[in-house]
């Protein structure tokens, strides 16, 4: 085989290679950002969920005093 065309070949190759890894690169990178989101999503329903108990508890508090103010 001519020299040339073995050059040819192997820059060819190592396109693909090139591709190959930039594809695998941006398959991981998407991956790694919708963990990110799903981990954000569940802190931040997390967070709602602390702040309504929170509620929940200031209501029942106040509720109480009514009552022991009434009594």
């Amino acid at each position: 085989m001519d020299l040339g065309v073995v050059w040819c070949l192997q820059q060819e190759g190592e396109k693909q290679g090139r591709e190959e890894m930039s594809r695998i690169e941006e398959e991981n990178r998407k991956e790694v950002e919708e963990a990110q989101r799903k981990e954000a999503m569940e802190r931040q329903r997390k967070e709602e969920e602390r702040y309504r108990e929170l509620q929940r508890k200031k209501q029942c508090q106040r509720r109480r005093q009514k009552r022991n103010k009434n009594v």
